[in-house]
């Protein structure tokens, strides 16, 4: 396993497995906790976009309560004239909780608020 970030270098490479998280308390190992669909996609396309990954290999993010999230990359394509991946993401899941979420009449962003609402776009 690699942790990498998109804008950063190759942070921590494990071979043959996945070692138990270092540190020695809860907080020293919370970077190891397992990531989301969304964090181990991100992931995958760093390490595609480096070369360590390809279509069709697969990468496991394992948690610090054994917890496991699994991607694949079925296929590439292009996302706003950039090379991206098809992620597939599997795990499991449980509900913890019901939510209910409401919109105030006044609200003048109903649809939620972008940075480039305020700056423009790049």
């Amino acid at each position: 396993m690699v942790s990498a970030h998109a804008e950063g270098e190759i942070g921590d490479v494990i071979g043959g497995g996945v070692a138990p998280p270092p540190g020695a308390t809860i907080r020293e190992q919370s970077r190891w906790i397992a990531r989301d669909g969304t964090a181990l996609s991100a992931r995958m396309a760093v390490l595609h976009r480096r070369g360590l990954m390809r279509e069709g290999d697969r990468l496991t993010a394992v948690s610090l309560i054994d917890s496991t999230f699994t991607g694949r990359i079925p296929g590439e394509t292009q996302m706003g004239g950039l090379p991206a991946i098809l992620p597939e993401i599997s795990g499991r899941g449980w509900i913890t909780g019901m939510h209910q979420h409401m919109l105030d009449p006044a609200d003048p962003w109903p649809g939620g608020y972008r940075l480039s609402d305020t700056w423009g776009a790049r």
